[in-house]
């Protein structure tokens, strides 16, 4: 849900396996985590506002079937 893994000091890449079955990233579902630096989502069609605000270390992401991107997605990050 929202803010659900927010300022999660430990979490440092998200793979296929994490979530196999996501469809969706929920608002600020990520947001804060400075050390997450990979990101793959198979599966997810669409991300909520702020999904990965001030997510810093953001290097490699993948989002191969999405649709629709909310507003703040990368904010503090030039991508």
């Amino acid at each position: 849900g929202t803010g659900a893994f927010g300022s999660c000091a430990r979490l440092t890449e998200i793979t296929a396996t994490t979530f196999p079955n996501l469809e969706s990233i929920p608002k600020s579902a990520f947001g804060y985590c400075a050390k997450l630096t990979d990101v793959v989502f198979p599966k997810v069609e669409s991300i909520d506002n702020s999904a990965f605000y001030f997510c810093k270390s953001l290097t490699d992401i993948s989002f191969p079937k999405v649709m629709s991107i909310g507003g703040y997605k990368y904010r503090e990050k030039r991508i």
